[in-house]
């Protein structure tokens, strides 16, 4: 048989040569978010898709705070919720976009 007491074991190799790539959500979520960003750089529909919820959180929040459509508080929060809502609601589209056409 083969003589395996000089043969490094991890306790003493210090980690050289040894990866570990395991994915986890941190990295699977940039890794999503960079392919989309270069993705939405070549593609004019995507574009507005990844600007429409930034647009409107700016615009949202320039609603509250100057209570553009009402001056009771409960009136302003619902139509803020509302424009946040509708800025997010192509979120999920951009991301399921972008994995449909991967696949076909």
């Amino acid at each position: 048989g083969e003589d395996h007491t000089v043969t490094p074991t991890s306790a003493v190799t210090f980690g050289i040569g040894e990866r570990s790539y395991e994915p986890n959500f941190y990295s699977q979520t940039m890794g999503l978010a960079w392919r989309k960003l270069a993705y939405a750089c070549n593609d004019f529909i995507t574009i507005p898709l990844v600007l429409l919820p930034s647009v409107v959180i700016i615009g949202a929040a320039s609603v509250y705070q100057a209570r553009v459509f009402s001056n009771d508080d409960l009136i302003t929060d619902l139509i803020t919720s509302v424009m946040f809502l509708a800025g997010y609601l192509g979120a999920p589209g951009l991301i399921a976009e972008f994995i449909v056409k991967e696949r076909n």
